[in-house]
């Protein structure tokens, strides 16, 4: 039996900011270089920067903005599931996503980047696609564990189209409560394994590709 859920929710195609904001030429160095801290190389957090351009560029996708402790990022749903006390639960699954800049937005960035060097952080991210998919299992007996979790990433838009589609396929045909009790049975060929060891035995074992993930997210 397969429990989850798949939303409508579908990647957004334009992959950069292209309109300006004025109000950035008027904050002060200090402000600029505190905006562009903690920067995520090869992930999806935002910058504060990032967060400014998305207002003013994706006025009607600023609530898909997902606040965990210090991170903001672009990510909805892409499979949901009813409460479910044990067995196989679904952990996270969303679809990410980190744009770049182009148009007056780029030449914008790029002449204060000629005063504040800082920026140069936000102005060379590539556009970025992303899926993430976690499920786990828990039962009664104490037993707990990842059945998988799979990462992909892509700079290409329609790859990631092309991902999405085929792996939605492959996760609403298995049975991951049964996945789960192979994995429990079996639990001496992996869990001594490293994570990227790991990783592939379990994606191997339900029909994904392995992990594609952390590409550093600059030209």
């Amino acid at each position: 039996m397969n429990d989850l859920i798949r939303t409508d929710n579908n990647f957004e195609m334009n992959g950069c900011y292209t309109e300006p904001i004025s109000a950035i030429k008027h904050l002060s160095k200090k402000t600029l270089y505190d905006m562009c801290s903690l920067f995520d190389q090869n992930g999806y957090k935002m910058t504060t920067v990032e967060q400014m351009y998305c207002s003013v560029n994706f006025p009607t996708k600023s609530s898909l903005y997902r606040d965990r402790s210090d991170e903001i990022s672009w990510h909805v749903p892409w499979m949901t599931q009813e409460f479910k006390e044990e067995g196989a639960i679904l952990n996270h699954c969303f679809l990410f996503e980190r744009k770049g800049f182009a148009g007056d937005a780029y030449k914008e960035l790029a002449e204060l980047a000629e005063k504040y060097p800082i920026l140069y952080k936000v102005l060379r991210i590539r556009p970025k696609w992303g899926l993430d998919f976690s499920i786990d299992y828990v039962d009664r007996e104490g037993n707990v564990f990842e059945i998988v979790h799979w990462e992909w990433d892509t700079f290409e838009f329609n790859e990631i189209v092309r991902k999405k589609n085929d792996a939605e396929k492959i996760i609403s045909k298995i049975d991951f409560d049964e996945q789960a009790k192979k994995l429990l049975e079996n639990k001496d060929k992996w869990w001594g394994m490293s994570f990227k060891e790991q990783s592939d035995y379990k994606c191997e074992s339900v029909g994904l590709s392995s992990e594609r993930f952390n590409d550093v997210i600059w030209e």
